[in-house]
């Protein structure tokens, strides 16, 4: 009787034995297939990954070349807009004025400062002053041009300015041969004791500002200026 208990129990061991291996095995392929799951989710593979990593390396390598390469492209670029800057920041002298829809043509020449501190103005009826202690047209800042309405008698190039319309057109030639051609933006005419200093100062972006006289007549000149600012076209 003590023999058949025990060999009732010994084979219920090994029932239970086996089912645990069993389950032990299923637990195992389940696990194992989770971890497959997440590797292949993650885009990892454990027995693939040094060669996965020996793929990466030529990658990085074009990555690097291609940022060089646009670095390379960025210093040319800042290369070609500098040499276009001391290009525009090259000081040209302007020899000529034409207001071509007006067929009107004439010489400029440079003056400076009377002992008063105004801009000086040339004895000329026909030609046309240039303030050269300030900016060229070519340049940025606010370029200064003087001339006579009339002069002894004889009709000035700037005979009339008060009347021209926005977007006239003006071209200055340089020395060098080359030209800037451009259109009336603002114009103004102001009592002369009255013009605001702004129009006769420098810096600012490219601009002509061309003065002349207008108004009534009185005490040995005219009682008023006009301003009319050009800008680049």
């Amino acid at each position: 009787m003590n023999n058949k208990a025990l060999y009732i129990g010994l084979a219920f061991s090994v029932m239970i034995a086996g089912y645990s291996y069993i389950d032990a095995k299923k637990y195992s392929a389940a696990k194992n297939t989770e971890i497959f799951m997440v590797q292949k989710e993650e885009g990892k593979n454990i027995e693939n990954k040094p060669k996965e990593q020996q793929k990466e390396e030529p990658t990085i390598e074009v990555s690097n070349l291609f940022v060089e390469k646009l670095i390379q492209k960025e210093e040319t670029k800042d290369n070609q807009q500098k040499e276009e800057e001391m290009q525009v920041e090259t000081k040209k002298i302007p020899v000529k004025i034409e207001f071509p829809n007006k067929k009107i043509i004439a010489p400029i020449k440079p003056v400076g400062l009377t002992e008063n501190g105004d801009m000086d103005a040339i004895d000329d009826a026909k030609t046309i002053g240039w303030y050269e202690n300030g900016p060229s047209p070519n340049m940025n800042g606010n370029t200064l041009l003087n001339g006579h309405r009339d002069w002894k008698g004889t009709l000035g190039t700037l005979w009339k300015l008060e009347t021209y319309q926005i977007g006239e057109l003006m071209t200055i030639y340089y020395e060098d041969g080359s030209s800037d051609l451009f259109a009336l933006d603002t114009l103004e005419v102001y009592p002369k004791d009255f013009v605001p200093d702004h129009y006769m100062e420098l810096g600012g972006e490219n601009r002509v500002t061309v003065i002349t006289c207008a108004g009534q007549f009185k005490n040995g000149g005219y009682q008023d200026r006009v301003i009319a600012i050009f800008k680049k076209i």
